[in-house]
């Protein structure tokens, strides 16, 4: 099939999602449903189901046709940016958003033309490099935060590791850039003191830091915790997220999908991340950089 077949089909797909969607919304407000329950059922504004509505009532299932936008053209990208988009397909398993944000951020001269996900997308099926999820992500019930600025908020979290060890790291939650990482026989308020000693020492005092209830970080019968009292006596604010609340520190449970140490300069300096506009950590975390404060101050 070659590519102008697989966007035409790809077009014809979007079309017939695009009408079933369509008259989905008309059969819930024939069946008496409000606006803004359908809306909400299909993630999208009232205004949009309003407008459907009156085009039925207007002309009917005739007026819920997608027309399509004539003359298509298509036009051929580059081979030297085909090359480069299947490379980071095949090499770092990205994405067409994060290939996207890397060629307009990173790569603008080893790419000829810069081309957007929906024709990397198209390339990667074509390619047979395309890997879709069976099931829609599920979205809803979180709700996202970032800090203003580096060191305002560090993250941390112990993981067991393949090797029945434990990973205690620290991530900023504003670059998601990782100050450190050490791995440990035992999960102790101990090493998550020393870590962020050290992280201190090279990177800053953070102005808050974020940890689940775990004992290392929460002393079950109410006192402080070593390390809340290490926190404070820095003048470190010591936040924890609620029970059960893992979506809290989500920043650092990502991080924690990786449990070796030598991947730290592959997250920080060659991974684009999404919640930071497919740029890296390590430039967004010293660009925002509004201070450098040891824990000796």
């Amino acid at each position: 099939m070659t590519y102008e077949e697989v966007g035409q089909k790809c077009g014809e797909l979007l079309m017939d999602e695009v009408l079933r969607r369509r008259r989905w919304i008309v059969r819930r407000k024939l069946e008496g449903w409000k606006v803004s329950k359908i809306a909400s059922a299909l993630r999208i504004s009232e205004k949009t189901v309003d407008r459907w509505w009156g085009l039925y009532r207007k002309h009917r299932w005739e007026g819920l046709r997608v027309k399509p936008k004539t003359p298509h053209t298509y036009w051929k990208t580059p081979q030297e940016t085909v090359e480069l988009i299947l490379e980071l397909r095949t090499e770092r398993c990205w994405g067409p958003c994060k290939i996207e944000r890397y060629l307009k951020n990173y790569a603008k001269n080893e790419a000829p033309v810069i081309v957007g996900h929906t024709t990397i997308h198209k390339l990667l099926i074509e390619a047979g490099l395309n890997n879709p999820i069976e099931a829609p992500r599920k979205v809803w019930g979180k709700r996202r935060f970032v800090r203003p600025y580096s060191n305002n908020l560090w993250q941390s979290d112990f993981k067991m590791t393949e090797a029945d060890e434990w990973m205690i790291s620290y991530l900023n939650d504003h670059s998601r850039y990782v100050p450190g990482s050490e791995i440990h026989y035992n999960p102790t308020s101990e090493h998550a003191i020393h870590l962020l000693e050290d992280c201190i020492h090279e990177h800053g005092k953070p102005d808050q830091v974020l940890t689940d209830q775990g004992t290392q970080f929460h002393r079950a019968r109410g006192d402080l915790s070593a390390f809340t009292e290490f926190c404070n006596g820095n003048g470190i604010e010591h936040i924890m997220a609620s029970i059960r609340r893992a979506s809290t520190i989500g920043k650092i449970e990502a991080w924690m999908f990786k449990t070796h140490q030598e991947f730290i300069h592959y997250w920080n300096y060659q991974r684009p991340h999404q919640g930071i506009r497919y740029l890296y950590p390590a430039d967004i975390y010293f660009r925002d950089l509004k201070r450098l404060t040891d824990v000796s101050s």
